[in-house]
């Protein structure tokens, strides 16, 4: 099972190298029964009952379900656009 911390971890990755390379990307997350939430402009990643309030600077722009279960698997699309922000889809 994945903890909400390496989801969170997982994103901070992909944003990080959206920084360096900026380009659209997807990428497939297998996290069954998690749960994204959002809060005051960031993403909140929950597990087992552990919640990690994710900190990119309000870069993630939801244009998916809130509040999304993660099924056995998930494919995300990411975005840059202006200001230094990413839409963040669910396929």
């Amino acid at each position: 099972m994945v903890t909400a911390q390496e989801l969170c971890d997982q994103f901070a990755a992909v944003l990080v190298d959206l920084d360096a390379n900026p380009r659209e990307v997807s990428f497939e997350v297998r996290a069954p029964g998690a749960v994204l939430g959002y809060d005051r402009g960031e993403p909140v990643f929950e597990a087992d009952g552990v919640s990690v309030r994710a900190s990119f600077r309000g870069r993630w722009l939801a244009e998916h379900d809130v509040p999304l279960t993660f099924g056995t698997k998930n494919v995300f699309k990411l975005s840059p656009t202006s200001g230094n922000r990413v839409k963040v889809r669910v396929k």
